[in-house]
């Protein structure tokens, strides 16, 4: 996944916390869930975090009902 964003370079830093992407480019990897400030093309297929297979495992791959909350409002 990737976000776009962060602090534009020309933009004085005296006010703002140093920009850690590059350019305003992060890099999500899905199968580490971690941010990265590179794309590794040779990188391995995705497969889901253990982290996901877990929560499915424990709660089922839908909310029993479905709110607000789940929605994104």
């Amino acid at each position: 996944m990737i976000a776009i964003g962060g602090i534009p370079p020309n933009i004085a830093m005296t006010d703002f916390t140093p920009d850690i992407w590059p350019q305003g480019l992060g890099i999500f990897g899905l199968t580490e869930m971690i941010w990265k400030d590179s794309y590794n093309d040779s990188a391995a297929l995705y497969s889901t975090p253990s982290q996901v297979r877990d929560y499915i495992t424990a709660n089922g791959s839908y909310p029993l009902e479905w709110t607000a909350i789940h929605l994104g409002s």
